[in-house]
């Protein structure tokens, strides 16, 4: 392990991040890799992106950031700081994702940055209700 390079633990998208009071455990309700829509431009309900790092200490600045992959425009962009009392430490952040306006079909980035730099990044489908994949497809290795 490098001592001044961040390491990547997770990028998760769901329907919902739970943090608990007074031990800061995280449950997360329903992840998913794509979305589904009657039509677009489309609005899903609040969902969130679950993200964790270690390998870093001090202050940092994150940001994460939704990308039309067509485009090349953004959608959706949130970030702030985090404090991290050790190198040791795990990060977990939370970022709760709504509104987010998805223009049209097609695949958009999640990238997530820390200190402007990319972190990680992953692909989220979105499909018309209409067009959806077979339950093969979506089941085939990598899909999801």
């Amino acid at each position: 392990m490098i001592d001044d390079e961040p390491v990547f633990l997770a990028l998760i998208t769901a329907d919902k991040v739970i943090t608990e009071a007074g031990n800061n455990k995280k449950t997360i309700i329903g992840t998913f890799t794509n979305f589904f829509a009657g039509s677009f431009p489309a609005v899903f309900p609040p969902w969130a992106i679950y993200l964790s790092f270690t390998n870093v200490a001090d202050e940092h600045t994150f940001s994460i950031n939704i990308i039309n992959d067509r485009s090349q425009q953004a959608v959706f962009s949130a970030g702030g700081q985090c404090v991290v009392p050790d190198r040791h430490a795990v990060v977990e952040l939370v970022v709760n994702a709504f509104p987010v306006t998805f223009p049209e079909k097609g695949s958009y980035t999640i990238t997530a940055n820390l200190d402007g730099r990319s972190l990680v990044s992953r692909i989220l489908n979105l499909y018309l209700t209409s067009e959806a994949p077979s339950k093969a497809e979506q089941e085939r290795p990598g899909a999801n």
